[in-house]
């Protein structure tokens, strides 16, 4: 709010706004090119299943703490 000049209200507006365009973008199955990673040598870990990814920042996260 205070870079935007947002009012809370207009805020919370962005925020839910975000939050929708998330939800309608994460229905499309999207393909992700890491071959620029991939040929600098890199190794890309898979990713967890969409039926775990809700939760796996939140459970990567708490292992890390210990």
């Amino acid at each position: 709010m205070a870079v935007t000049g947002f009012s809370y209200r207009q805020a919370l507006e962005h925020v839910e706004d975000a939050g929708d365009e998330c939800r309608d973008r994460s229905e499309d199955v999207w393909e992700l090119d890491l071959s620029i990673l991939t040929d600098a040598g890199l190794r890309v870990r898979e990713a967890p299943a969409a039926a775990y990814r809700p939760g796996a920042a939140a459970d990567r996260l708490d292992r890390s703490r210990g």
